[in-house]
């Protein structure tokens, strides 16, 4: 998507926060902003939306997501935890990273819990070969063999970055990451996370 798209996002959000100022519109202001790669101006507009609204599941979601992507892990853990204990059953895709967040923290223990708990969100196969990958059932290599269109490769190479880069392996996570960039597809929700994520990546020190 280009800069300009996302400006242009941006700008109907805020015009939909002026004419109505609701929960639902700060949360697709959010959205808007997270990915433009701006995830802490997310970050507020998605308490904002909180503020407003303090059950809104979709929300509580964002923030958890947002806070991650902005590498804040202690308050994306905390976000995502008081997501779970809303009504609403989690999405799997919320789950991982929920499980990504306790990884950074180092509270593994936990991460393999939670995911345990919920492998019944896994409800198509793509969603168990992520499963079996974050649980360390599945190579990386296997994981992007079993992807079926490059939608799923393209985020594949994002998970095994991330977890090539929770190990430790810097450059490998760049490359991992950059081969996702390399797709040019934003079919997948961790499209932001990739783009601010190689960015952070391109600055480590070799």
């Amino acid at each position: 998507m280009h800069q300009g798209r996302f400006e242009l996002a941006i700008f109907e959000a805020r015009r939909a926060v002026e004419i109505k100022d609701s929960a639902r519109n700060r949360l697709q202001l959010g959205k808007a902003l997270l990915a433009a790669e701006r995830p802490l101006e997310a970050v507020a507009q998605q308490r904002e939306a909180l503020k407003r609204r303090p059950d809104y599941a979709w929300a509580q979601a964002e923030l958890g997501l947002a806070l991650l992507i902005a590498g804040h892990h202690e308050e994306a853990a905390d976000a995502y935890q008081r997501r779970m204990e809303l009504d609403d059953p989690p999405s799997f895709y919320m789950v991982l990273h929920y499980h990504m967040a306790l990884q950074h923290l180092g509270r593994d223990e936990e991460a393999r819990r939670l995911l345990a708990r919920h492998a019944g969100r896994a409800e198509e196969s793509w969603e168990h070969h992520l499963l079996a990958f974050h649980s360390g059932n599945l190579r990386s290599e296997e994981l992007l063999a079993r992807a079926a269109n490059e939608c799923q490769r393209a985020e594949a190479h994002f998970y095994v970055g991330y977890q090539q880069l929770l190990e430790g392996r810097t450059q490998a996570a760049r490359q991992s990451v950059e081969e996702n960039l390399k797709t040019k597809l934003y079919c997948f929700q961790e499209a932001p996370f990739a783009r601010v994520k190689v960015g952070q990546l391109r600055k480590a020190p070799r």
